[in-house]
């Protein structure tokens, strides 16, 4: 068969292979998106442990892009950062530690690994699929020092907080980077009282 003749023949099976739904041309710009749906801070709660207040927090995330954020290594994909906004614009990274989890992998030997995700800063996602919600459960946790402080509080998911050399768009290339953050508003006026 000559090269044209092949050339052609992979293009009218390329075009059927579009009408038919079986090429899907989009494929490539298929991405996920990320973004925080809601942000519930328990602020009738608070537990002193120490030099900590700490105040139950709840997070719901949504992919609603095109694309799950999936990958062969079943451990951590993405985390979830918290950042308190004083009235006066100053703003600081506040703990956010949320239930650990463990995860099972295999080697490339073929033997069976285990790992656990328990950081004391941030909370991890292990992967999220299309059109799925996911719920976090932990605690914000400020020192002491804070007490008597009013502030917001944002969560952004994708977070690159504490993290050094990561590509502007973080560990999760998105169709929309810009929405990856959520200020608590169930508060009065939206401000948390440190107490």
């Amino acid at each position: 068969m000559k090269y044209s003749t092949w050339l052609f023949a992979l293009l009218i099976s390329y075009i059927v292979g579009i009408i038919t739904g079986a090429v899907d041309v989009q494929a490539e710009s298929k991405h996920p998106d990320l973004t925080v749906v809601t942000l519930v801070i328990d602020n009738a709660r608070p537990k002193i442990v120490g030099d900590e207040i700490r105040y139950p927090v709840s997070v719901a995330i949504m992919n609603q892009g095109d694309a799950s954020v999936t990958g062969a290594d079943p451990g951590p994909k993405f985390k979830i950062a918290a950042t308190a906004i004083e009235p006066k614009g100053n703003s600081y990274r506040v703990a956010m530690k949320c239930r650990p989890w463990s995860y099972q992998f295999r080697r490339d030997d073929g033997s069976i690994d285990h790992g656990r995700v328990d950081d004391p800063w941030y909370c991890w996602s292990p992967g999220i699929g299309r059109k799925h919600v996911q719920l976090f459960h932990g605690e914000l946790i400020f020192h002491s020092s804070k007490r008597g402080h009013d502030v917001q509080v944002k969560v952004k998911v994708d977070s690159c907080a504490g993290d050094e050399f990561k590509p502007s768009y973080c560990r999760i290339k998105e169709s929309d980077e810009n929405n990856n953050e959520l200020v608590e508003q169930s508060l009065p006026g939206g401000i948390l009282q440190i107490r």
